[in-house]
């Protein structure tokens, strides 16, 4: 059975960060149910070594007429994809980890296009407009139990001629980014003129957050050793 606790992340003032317990974390069966080379770099950046990465095979195919607002969308789509892989495997690791990342224009959720056309209708929307970036991480520890967080930054892209968007569709990097551009790459930068939030957010996984979290689980993650009793 799995248990549930979520909470939205605001900017913070509050210590954090793991790199104390780097080592303590690498003894432990950790897996990544997602095979986005993004925060596969994300969790190396951090020190991990020994993440297994065993991408979900989950449908993401829920209706989002479904759903009141694209929060809760992003995080059932984290929660399902990390719970599939929870589940396929027998014997279960000490930590899991899932994410699902949308961008959100108005009240419109957008995703990674569908085709090259799809990818120039979503770019032209964008240009000129300020959009969300959505991201819900799931963890389910060895237990069973699932704790989650979402992440939400807002970015800014100035005009973009039609001209310069068919030359970035034609480059091929659009096709499995959500919103079609990657802001870690420089062409897909450059049509950015602000950001609101966290940087690796947008590039799917929130780094800052997700230390936030670990930091306040960690007790869990990581059993003392028990002090033997002096005869």
């Amino acid at each position: 059975k799995f248990s549930h606790k979520s909470h939205k992340a605001v900017v913070s003032t509050q210590s954090t960060g793991i790199l104390h317990l780097i080592d303590k974390l690498n003894k432990l069966r950790i897996v990544l149910a997602s095979g986005s080379p993004r925060r596969i770099y994300a969790l190396k950046g951090l020190g991990f070594t020994n993440v297994e990465v065993i991408p979900s095979k989950f449908a993401e195919n829920f209706n989002k007429a479904d759903f009141p607002h694209a929060s809760g969308y992003v995080e059932a789509t984290a929660r399902e994809k990390t719970k599939d892989v929870w589940e396929s495997l027998a014997e279960k690791p000490d930590l899991i980890i899932g994410a699902d990342t949308i961008v959100v224009l108005g009240e419109r959720i957008i995703e990674k296009p569908s085709s090259p056309e799809d990818a120039v209708n979503i770019l032209s929307m964008l240009s000129g407009n300020t959009h969300k970036v959505l991201t819900s991480v799931c963890l389910i520890l060895k237990s069973g139990e699932t704790q989650s967080f979402l992440s939400s930054s807002d970015v800014t892209f100035a005009k973009i001629p039609i001209e310069c968007i068919k030359a970035y569709v034609d480059s091929g990097e659009p096709m499995d980014k959500a919103g079609g551009y990657g802001i870690q790459e420089a062409r897909g930068s450059s049509f950015i003129s602000g950001i609101n939030g966290c940087y690796w957010n947008v590039t799917g996984f929130p780094v800052h957050d997700f230390c936030v979290k670990i930091l306040e689980i960690n007790h869990k993650l990581i059993k003392k050793k028990k002090k033997k009793k002096k005869k």
